[in-house]
């Protein structure tokens, strides 16, 4: 089940939320949703905006619950939820999970910035026409 998230959740996503910073304010501004599974959330995506276009900001999987389709759901419901706009999501070079789940999910690439994380990896932009 997917639904948005409450400032309760917070705790819990943070215990596996791998990006700088928290999730907090995009809880309060309603822009966080998290896959929920036997009542536990496992699984959350936060939306932004980039050049007036909805964006994937954050999307996150408990360790434990990847490569179970937790992700590709969270897409979906996102795909969904802004149907007939073309929506962006971005993502660091070197995460391979990732830009595989893209590739499935018929992302089509949109260009990148050399260098713009602390590792020193690009961060590779993707977008998706949603027909829905």
């Amino acid at each position: 089940m997917i639904r948005q998230a409450s400032i309760n959740d917070r705790q819990v996503i943070e215990s596996f939320d791998p990006f700088s910073g928290s999730r907090e304010q995009d809880i309060k501004e309603d822009r966080v949703f998290i896959y929920v599974e036997e009542g536990e959330p496992c699984g959350f995506i936060s939306m932004a905006k980039l050049l007036g276009r909805p964006y994937v900001q954050y999307l996150a999987v408990r360790p434990a619950a990847q490569r179970n389709g937790v992700a590709s759901c969270l897409l979906e419901f996102i795909e969904e939820k802004h149907n007939q706009q073309r929506l962006f999501i971005s993502t660091e070079s070197d995460n391979a999970p990732m830009k595989t789940l893209l590739s499935k999910r018929a992302y089509v690439p949109a260009g990148e910035i050399s260098g713009a994380n602390i590792t020193g990896t690009n961060e590779l932009y993707f977008y998706k026409d949603n027909p829905y």
